[in-house]
């Protein structure tokens, strides 16, 4: 998949999802188109991630993309941790014939919920859709692709011409220390400073010829004039040391990057648990909430840490939170 920017492998990892069994086996002719197929069309769903139409008096209106067809098999579909999800989809975004697998499969999967929290769920995944496809239309991951590093570093999103300097491993992550390369250094008078990159942007570190791109990800623990300092996980450190020599460019990656917790959330909010079902009632129906008279000694260690930098407002929102009877 990547044969244009470095040698091509020849084999691939196979996972079985069912044994969770992981194997090797020779990537062929067959596979790799396979592969290809199967990528355009994942490319071409997440394309079409959010619909827009017109109505007469000019509105717009936006809807959930469509998702491929789901495999008519009820026995797996009965153990994919996602099916309470593709069954909403399927009932309430789609709303088309059900296959024989899903006719019964969907109605005992969602006999829980009631149509407004169906309708509560359809609106919140499109509002997180419009929200990620607005972060993705600003530029995102493909300008890393479309963009030189000089290009993006004038945007004030990317650090170019870098060197790495220093690297040093501590407790499960390593701090790299990259400067600016003698030969950019008389290209780019810019203090790294003042490039607009931030202490906590998470950044993409790749090399400034294509042919290595995202080699790691890490967050910005401090930034000088000279020199900025990278934390990524230990297991990445052998990658960068093998390409040392290089010239390195740094790219904040400024993507939807809550995206995942909120969509997890708005899933688990669905669950057919007590826990989901209390917290149904509580923000869908709008269930009036009952407080606990006092607070448990337990209780109050739990919270007594974060409490250090609130202030009197946000420690009142908290223990209100706390006295909440689920």
């Amino acid at each position: 998949m990547s044969s244009d920017r470095r040698p091509d492998p020849g084999q691939g990892l196979l996972l079985y999802l069912r044994d969770l069994v992981q194997k090797v086996i020779p990537a062929d002719h067959l596979n790799i188109r396979g592969l290809i197929q199967l990528r355009n069309e994942m490319a071409y769903y997440l394309n079409d991630q959010v619909s827009k139409s017109t109505t007469n008096d000019g509105q717009a209106l936006y809807h959930i993309g469509r998702l491929p067809d789901p495999i008519n098999n009820q026995q797996a579909c009965l153990k994919c941790v996602q099916l309470t999800n593709c069954c909403i989809y399927q009932k309430s975004i789609e709303e088309k014939n059900l296959n024989s697998s899903m006719a019964s499969l969907v109605p005992n999967t969602l006999c829980h919920l009631l149509q407004e929290h169906l309708d509560f769920y359809v609106h919140w995944c499109l509002l997180l859709d419009l929200e990620s496809k607005a972060s993705t239309d600003k530029g995102g991951v493909c300008d890393l692709w479309c963009k030189t590093g000089h290009q993006r570093e004038q945007e004030g999103t990317c650090i170019d011409g870098l060197s790495l300097s220093h690297h040093q491993v501590n407790n499960g992550y390593c701090l790299l220390t990259f400067s600016r390369h003698q030969d950019k250094h008389k290209l780019s008078s810019t203090n790294i400073n003042m490039i607009g990159i931030a202490v906590q942007d998470y950044m993409i570190i790749s090399i400034e010829k294509t042919n290595h791109l995202a080699l790691c990800n890490g967050t910005v623990v401090s930034i000088a004039e000279e020199n900025i300092d990278i934390a990524i996980e230990s297991e990445s450190l052998q990658r960068i040391i093998t390409l040392e020599e290089e010239i390195f460019r740094l790219d904040r990656y400024s993507s939807f990057s809550t995206a995942s917790i909120l969509y997890s959330n708005l899933s688990k909010l669905m669950m057919d648990e007590p826990l989901s079902d209390n917290l149904r009632k509580l923000i869908i129906d709008r269930k009036t909430p009952e407080f606990a008279a006092k607070l448990s000694k337990i209780e109050i260690e739990k919270v007594k840490g974060i409490f250090k930098s609130l202030n009197k407002p946000q420690k009142t929102a908290v223990l209100k939170v706390i006295e909440i009877i689920y």
